[in-house]
């Protein structure tokens, strides 16, 4: 009895001292997991689907994110849009040195809000969609205001030089806020609020120069050496994205089309039948330098105003939908010239490349961005939303441009002091017109 009792009292402390090891090594992984953090992504993501990743995560609360809306992404991946996910594990792994590289450092680890934006954002990443973009329920709206071509501002356009972090003024409304106040296109973005844009990137300048109609903001642009502070009250604006003007003598009509937004369309109209009413006008320069594209439907549209009803305006790859026509009696019938440059991007590039197949315009300018992909934006309930890439789209022959751009008629370099381009326009233009 004497030696049971021993041989108990060994196995119970046996089994003390396992424990006791057992919940140390536990409480050592968990601490550093939590130290090594690529380590600890990779151990939990790689092994397990997402649901199980999001509950485990959480568990863990490492980091506060929502898993539900990171499932939901999920789903509006596998649905029909990507038929060749990577494998969970090179995915999961990938979502991981994403988010460590590009999120961890600059997130609160508490804010779900901002670790959920962070995951997904790095998800979409690794998935490979090179136009994939979650956006904050602020950031949407902010997307479908611009879009919709209606915003509250104060009148300007600009262009962010990626590599100098230059913000610069392109185009300034007239009539608007700025011109009134004095800004100038060519003047550099220096300083919103007395916050310098160095330090908030494009993105928050944009966001801080917005805001509610009659609030003022202050506005700091370098105008060769000297540094110019203007105050300017923002006011509910309609972006102007359609310019034109006539030659009389020449006869030559020229429109430039800054973006597709959701405005353009009309504005097209109105220039186009200005400009067809006057017995002056002999033939058409369309401009879309610089234009970054839009929306599908406005490109189509517009398109549809001046070909040839029943003609093919844009083809989709691999059948995502059928091709779509030309519904529109009207049609322009004047010779027409394309401008395009090497930023000329998306929905600009189908506007060019249809244009010049259905009614034998010329390019004159620079290979396009090159960009054939076009996108689906899916909004959730809490307005955030995803935009993901769901085919290709293509001019009538099916050609597609993307990672390749339009190649110009005619290549043209443009210097800062001239425009060469518009000038070869005007002539090739001209040639057509005497013909």
């Amino acid at each position: 009895m004497k030696q049971l009792f021993k041989t108990l009292l060994a196995l119970l402390f046996v089994c003390c001292l396992l424990l006791s090891v057992s919940c140390k090594a536990i409480g050592y992984n968990k601490k550093e997991a939590q130290k090594n953090r690529l380590q600890f992504w990779v151990s939990v993501l790689s092994t397990k689907d997402i649901q199980s990743v999001a509950g485990q995560l959480e568990a863990w609360h490492f980091p506060a994110f929502s898993s539900a809306k990171l499932l939901l992404v999920e789903e509006k991946f596998e649905d029909a849009y990507y038929k060749d996910l990577p494998d969970k594990e090179t995915l999961a792994k990938e979502t991981a040195r994403i988010y460590l590289t590009d999120f961890y450092d600059r997130t609160d680890i508490e804010d779900e809000e901002k670790n959920t934006f962070a995951i997904i954002s790095s998800y979409i990443a690794a998935v490979g969609d090179e136009y994939g973009m979650y956006r904050s329920p602020a950031e949407y709206k902010d997307y479908n205001q611009n879009l919709s071509g209606e915003y509250v501002g104060i009148g300007i356009s600009v262009h962010h030089d990626a590599k100098t972090d230059i913000i610069e003024i392109t185009e300034v409304v007239p009539d608007g806020p700025a011109h009134e106040a004095g800004l100038l296109p060519r003047d550099i973005l220096y300083a919103v609020d007395g916050k310098l844009t160095s330090d908030l990137g494009y993105d928050d300048t944009v966001a801080a120069v917005r805001g509610e109609a009659g609030t003022t903001v202050e506005i700091t642009v370098k105008r060769g050496e000297s540094l110019l502070t203007f105050s300017i009250v923002r006011r509910a604006m309609q972006d102007i994205s359609v310019r034109y003007s006539l030659d009389e003598e020449s006869g030559i009509a020229y429109v430039r089309i800054t973006q597709f937004k959701g405005n353009t369309a009309a504005q097209f109209y109105k220039a186009i039948d200005e400009l067809e009413a006057n017995m002056l006008t002999k033939g058409y320069i369309f401009d879309v330098r610089g234009n970054p594209g839009g929306y599908l439907y406005t490109v189509v549209d517009i398109l549809s105003y001046l070909t040839k009803k029943g003609s093919t305006i844009v083809t989709f790859t691999e059948g995502y939908s059928e091709p779509m026509y030309d519904t529109d009696e009207h049609e322009v019938t004047k010779p027409m010239i394309i401008l395009a440059s090497e930023y000329t991007a998306s929905a600009g590039e189908l506007f060019a490349s249809s244009l010049r197949e259905n009614k034998d315009a010329e390019i004159v300018g620079k290979t396009t961005y090159g960009k054939g992909v076009m996108q689906n934006t899916y909004r959730f309930t809490d307005l955030s939303s995803i935009t993901l890439t769901i085919s290709e789209y293509n001019p009538p022959s099916g050609i597609n441009y993307d990672g390749i751009g339009v190649h110009p008629d005619y290549e043209v370099e443009k210097s800062e002091d001239g425009d060469e381009q518009l000038l070869f326009a005007e002539e090739k233009l001209l040639e057509k017109i005497n013909k």
